[in-house]
């Protein structure tokens, strides 16, 4: 079970040489972004054994995995007989892999645990502002959360949108290491185009946060 992404477009080109090497006959689906979350939900609590694999993210890991709708993979990592020869988890990036892990305990932090996704590619979530507009309303850069809040109130006041966010109501797209910050953001930023999408996003995702940031 795929979500609709480049990431998906990868895989499935090589799917074949996969079906090829170890006889296992692949059947997939790929959903739009904005409906994967929801399907993906309701697939995994049917619990009837479908999907066998599907396309995750550490901030789902967090939501389904206490759940015990996924199996850790340390005992198939541990086997040499579920891997390919060439095989070798020290070919990743080791934070992509630590955010991929957790103990199931609420606060405590991504990378320790059990490990439940292998990653298949990695983003970072970055955070631009425009130098010229800082410069004419003498504002510095954001170094914390209040900074970031205080620099949107002000360039609010002067009839400027403070702060653009990538975000669905569904949460699929929005930056995991704010989501701690969800329910500060949703306080502050009440009259901000996010504001709306941000609170649906905490009411409808009761999320098992780990310490992130």
């Amino acid at each position: 079970m795929l979500s609709q992404h480049p990431y998906s477009a990868a895989v499935v080109q090589q799917l074949r040489q996969f079906e090829s090497m170890t006889g296992i006959k692949v059947n997939y689906i790929i959903t739009p972004e904005d409906y994967y979350v929801d399907k993906l939900d309701l697939a995994l609590n049917d619990r009837r054994g479908s999907p066998d694999v599907f396309m995750t993210g550490s901030h789902y890991i967090w939501e389904h995995a206490p759940k015990r709708l996924m199996q850790s993979l340390d005992e198939f990592l541990a086997d040499p007989a579920t891997l390919v020869p060439d095989y070798d988890p020290q070919d990743f990036v080791p934070k992509v892999v630590d955010s991929l892990k957790w103990n199931l305990l609420d606060g405590d932090p991504a990378g320790t645990g059990s490990l439940w996704a292998v990653p298949i590619g990695f983003e970072l979530s970055s955070l631009a502002y425009n130098k010229r507009i800082f410069g004419q309303y003498g504002l510095e850069a954001p170094h914390t959360l209040n900074d970031l809040l205080n620099r949107c109130e002000t360039l609010r006041g002067n009839g400027i949108d403070g702060l653009s966010l990538r975000i669905s109501e569904n949460g699929t797209v929005f930056p995991p290491r704010l989501l701690r910050c969800l329910r500060t953001l949703a306080q502050t930023i009440s009259s901000w185009r996010t504001a709306g999408s941000v609170r649906r996003l905490i009411r409808t995702k009761p999320w098992k946060l780990p310490r992130c940031g």
